[in-house]
């Protein structure tokens, strides 16, 4: 098993645009559950808000950790 995801300290690495493209494909469950308007969210502007709030503090971004997991099935093993 493996867990890995990149952190960010730079606002220009591509972490920030993978945020902002992650709330993107979220924006219609964020509306859909009233839990932000897309005019509270202002996709066209949220990843150079993020990236410019990165440059202001400092921050370091650091995404949702991607697990995977893999076997090995032994020759003639037919289970499934």
């Amino acid at each position: 098993m493996a867990v890995a995801t990149p952190a960010a300290a730079d606002p220009d690495s591509a972490a920030y645009t993978y945020l902002a493209a992650s709330v993107t494909s979220l924006l219609p469950l964020i509306v859909a559950h009233e839990l932000a308007t897309e005019a509270e969210v202002g996709i066209g502007t949220l990843l150079d808000r993020l990236r410019a709030e990165g440059r202001e503090t400092g921050a370091t971004l650091y995404p949702a950790e991607l697990i995977g997991a893999w076997a090995r099935q032994e020759s003639g093993d037919q289970r499934a």
